[in-house]
């Protein structure tokens, strides 16, 4: 079921003015990137980090338990989105324009790639992210979003312990 919602995120997002009353807080944010983001969390292992993501999405406080967290992340990291296949779809996926710090509400690719670096995903599988970090950082505008710090921190970090042969990435 999910691997098919993956495969339909371009229909469920067609129009975002079709909500009827009041949207997620997450409406800006999509589909895709929600659960490109849960995955992230799950290859990472921070199971209290896919539960917040989950509690916010929803609106509502939820206790997940530990056996029940176990089959979604085998579901996650093995079934619907492994490692490799999140690392290269994550750059595929354009930025987001005009990020600022008033986009505190909800998840943005920001995220994901930034989880990406920090677990070093991106190195591992050799996927060139510099393309989509500059990308990022000329379509933010002031004031600067709370994570873009963050990211370019982790992103020089990223790239000093780079050996090398990989420095064109």
């Amino acid at each position: 079921y999910v691997k098919w919602l993956v495969r339909e995120e371009s229909y469920f997002e067609k129009s975002p003015a079709s909500c009827s009353g009041k949207c997620m807080e997450t409406a800006r944010s999509s589909f895709g990137e929600m659960l490109l983001l849960m995955a992230i969390h799950f290859h990472s292992g921070q199971l209290s980090a896919v539960c917040n993501l989950v509690c916010s999405t929803l609106g509502m406080r939820l206790l997940l338990r530990p056996a029940s967290t176990a089959r979604m992340k085998v579901a996650f990291t093995q079934d619907i989105f492994p490692e490799q296949v999140v690392s290269s779809h994550a750059v595929r996926v354009p930025v987001t324009p005009s990020l600022n710090a008033a986009d505190v509400a909800g998840f943005f690719l920001v995220h994901c790639i930034y989880q990406l670096l920090k677990s070093r995903a991106c190195s591992k599988h050799r996927v060139p992210i510099k393309t989509w970090v500059y990308r990022q950082l000329c379509e933010s505008r002031p004031p600067l979003h709370p994570l873009l710090p963050s990211l370019v921190e982790v992103y020089v970090s990223w790239i000093l312990t780079l050996s090398p042969s990989k420095n064109q990435q």
